[in-house]
C-alpha cells in the first residue's frame, strides 16, 4: 500500500518528515512526499478552513502520483458543518489532518501528536472505525487531553482488522 503525504502552504519539512517516518514505522506503509500544494482558498469559518474542502484536492495528487492514499497535511485550523473543529477528516481514498490545535511548546509532544492523528485518519482510510478503547490510536480524540492519552498504535482489536488490508 501506498501513501503520499500531501503538505497545503508553509510546513516545516521536519514535520512533514516525522509525519513519513511515524505512518512508515506504525502502519507499515510505503510513503512519499508530494511537492508542496498552495494553500486552498476554503470556504472560512471566523480563521478556521473548511476540512471538506482539502479532500478533493488531495484526491486529485493521489490520482496524479498513482498511490492507494493521500494525506494532506494543513498548518490551519478546520472544521467541518456541524462541529467547532477537526484534529482530521477522511473519506474514500483521501484525507487530511490539522497541525494547528496539536500545536504545544514541547516539540516532541506536538510531533507526536501530529504522528497520531496523521495514523487516524490513515486508519479510517484503511477501512477502521473509531475504538472504545481510549489507548488506542483510533479513539475519538474530542481534545487534546484524549490525544495526549492514546497511544500512537491501533489496539490489539484494530490491528487484527487492518491485518487483512495491509498483508
Amino acid at each position: 500500500m501506498k501513501v503520499l503525504l500531501v503538505p497545503f502552504g508553509k510546513i516545516k519539512k521536519e514535520i512533514v518528515e516525522e509525519i513519513k517516518r511515524g505512518v512508515s514505522k506504525i502502519l507499515k506503509l510505503d510513503v512519499s512526499l508530494a511537492a508542496v500544494v498552495k494553500l486552498l482558498k476554503a470556504r472560512k469559518r471566523a480563521e478556521q478552513l473548511n476540512a471538506e474542502d482539502f479532500i478533493p484536492a488531495v484526491h486529485k495528487q493521489v490520482v496524479k502520483a498513482g498511490t492507494d492514499y493521500g494525506l494532506g497535511i494543513v498548518n490551519k485550523d478546520l472544521y467541518v458543518e456541524d462541529l467547532n473543529f477537526v484534529f482530521g477528516l477522511a473519506y474514500r481514498d483521501s484525507a487530511v489532518i490539522a497541525l494547528a490545535r496539536l500545536r504545544s511548546e514541547d516539540k516532541k509532544v506536538f510531533l507526536k501528536r501530529a504522528v497520531k492523528e496523521a495514523v487516524h485518519e490513515l486508519g479510517h482510510l484503511l477501512g477502521l472505525s473509531h475504538c472504545a478503547d481510549s489507548k488506542c490510536v483510533m479513539y475519538f480524540s474530542n481534545s487534546l487531553a484524549d490525544t495526549d492519552y492514546k497511544e500512537e498504535l491501533p489496539c490489539e482489536q484494530c490491528k487484527r482488522k487492518l491485518k487483512w488490508k495491509l498483508e
